[in-house]
C-alpha cells in the first residue's frame, strides 16, 4: 500500500473550500474529484450511498457508483476503481473500507462548517493500492474483476 494526501484549500472561483490532491499522486486526484462531486453535501452522499447500495448487492451487474466530470469510479469485491473518460492514465485502485473513511471525514469535515468554514482538519493522509496506467490491471487482479471498465 501506498499513501497519498488531500488538503482542504480556499476555492480559487468562490467564496468555499474545496477538497484538492496533494500535487504528487494521480489516487489524490482522483480520490479529491470523487469527494467534491460525490460526497461533499448530503444531497450528494445519499446518491453515492444508494448507488454503493446496489453496486455490491449479491449479483449485481452494475458496478458504477459514480459519473461526473470526466470521472467514473466503480467497485467490485472490496476494491474501488477511478477512470478518467478524457485522460486515460488518470486511473486509481483504493480499498473500499479507505473510501468509506474519506466519506467520514467529509462528514466530520461537513460538521465543523465545511465548505462555508475552515477547519483545523487541513490535511489527511489515506492508502491507495495503485495509481497511473497499470491501476485497471491492479483492480483485475485484486477484485476479480472480468467485465468491462469502459463507460459510453
Amino acid at each position: 500500500m501506498k499513501t497519498a494526501n488531500l488538503e482542504v484549500i480556499k476555492s480559487p472561483y468562490t467564496d468555499e473550500y474545496a477538497i484538492a490532491w496533494d500535487g504528487q499522486t494521480i489516487a489524490s486526484g482522483c480520490v479529491a474529484a470523487f469527494l467534491n462531486e460525490a460526497a461533499t453535501g448530503s444531497k450528494n452522499r445519499s446518491y453515492f450511498f444508494k448507488y454503493l447500495q446496489e453496486a455490491t448487492q449479491p449479483g449485481s451487474r452494475d458496478h458504477a457508483i459514480h459519473s461526473g466530470n470526466g470521472l467514473n469510479v466503480m467497485v467490485f469485491e472490496g476494491f474501488v476503481f477511478f477512470d478518467h473518460d478524457h485522460f486515460e492514465d488518470k486511473k486509481a485502485l483504493i480499498r473500499l473500507d479507505v473510501l468509506m473513511e474519506l466519506v467520514e471525514w467529509v462528514e466530520q469535515l461537513e460538521a465543523l462548517g465545511f465548505p462555508k468554514v475552515q477547519t483545523d482538519h487541513q490535511r489527511h493522509e489515506f492508502l491507495y493500492v495503485s495509481d497511473g496506467p497499470d491501476a485497471e490491471e491492479e483492480f483485475r487482479i485484486s477484485s476479480g474483476f472480468q467485465g468491462d471498465t469502459a463507460w459510453g
